[in-house]
């Protein structure tokens, strides 16, 4: 059962499930090593991440970056319909990577850390809620060039769907609505605040001073629409960050004081408890594996 803000570690190179569910209460904020792309069949659900809250409207592809912490939440009890595919970072298609690296700039046009709703016309939705129950077949297949194939063809197909959905309505995406469970702009702005401040130390007095907001109340709040906890979120955002540094090449301890953290000793701890390895264990198996743990 999750109850903490956490990094939620794709475990294949690609998974892909269509799913018709309703969020447990609990359903917190995480974020994954990865690309995930999830079009959003029905359902009355809010996505809310770092940057903003999304009403999300059936016929919706929601395009979530690496490493961006995003919730989804049920505003009732109606079934949560909607297909999730994932990319993990280390994945290379057959063929060149080259092509495969122009079609993951899809999710970095603009803002890195941002969500991307794109929403293509119907019968191109139907198309990518096709192709993603295809991937998801293949990937119940035994492995091999036919298979793999297959799925890397599919996988493209939905890249390039979306691609030509931007390219052809680049204002699609565009979402401003307002709804009772809307996340409140000093949310928003704690965020930003933890963003611009993740590698100095950050109090939450200086954060409800930053944000004209009770302490008391920005807690509560916070945790209301995250499911964490202020202290969880800044430390599960300094490991992610940190994460991002081991797999780029960074020494375990400047990876350590570029993240925010101040004590390598305490960083190590925390490191281990969260992840279930070592600083230097993680690097080291990511280089001899790939990024899988």
């Amino acid at each position: 059962m999750k109850k903490n803000i956490a990094y939620d570690s794709i475990p294949a190179p690609v998974t892909c499930k269509c799913k018709a569910e309703t969020l447990p209460h609990y359903f917190t904020f995480h974020s994954h090593n990865g690309f995930e792309i999830l079009p959003f069949v029905s359902g009355n659900v809010s996505l809310y991440y770092e940057k903003d809250s999304i009403y999300m409207h059936p016929g919706d592809v929601i395009m979530v970056p690496p490493y961006v912490f995003h919730r989804g939440y049920q505003n009732d009890e109606t079934p949560y319909v909607r297909d999730v595919l994932n990319i993990r970072e280390d994945y290379t298609f057959i063929g060149r990577e080259e092509d495969y690296r122009r079609l993951t700039q899809l999710f970095f046009k603009g803002d890195n850390q941002k969500i991307k709703v794109i929403r293509p016309d119907h019968d191109s939705f139907i198309q990518i809620h096709d192709l993603m129950k295809k991937i998801e077949k293949t990937l119940s297949e035994p492995i091999d060039f036919d298979s793999l194939l297959l799925r890397d063809s599919c996988i493209a197909q939905v890249l390039i769907l979306l691609y030509r959905a931007e390219k052809n309505h680049p204002n699609s995406g565009r979402v401003s609505d307002t709804w009772p469970e809307s996340m409140p702009a000093f949310i928003i702005e704690t965020f930003q605040y933890i963003d611009n401040h993740l590698t100095e130390p950050v109090s939450l007095d200086a954060i409800s001073e930053a944000v004209h907001i009770n302490k008391y109340y920005l807690c509560r709040t916070f945790h209301e629409f995250t499911g964490g906890s202020i202290g969880q979120y800044i430390i599960e955002k300094r490991l992610s960050f940190a994460r991002q540094k081991l797999k780029a090449g960074f020494k375990p301890y400047d990876a350590c004081f570029q993240s925010g953290f101040n004590n390598y000793a305490n960083f190590s701890r925390t490191f281990t408890r969260h992840v279930g390895v070592s600083p230097k264990a993680y690097q080291m198996a990511r280089r001899m594996s790939g990024e899988n743990i």
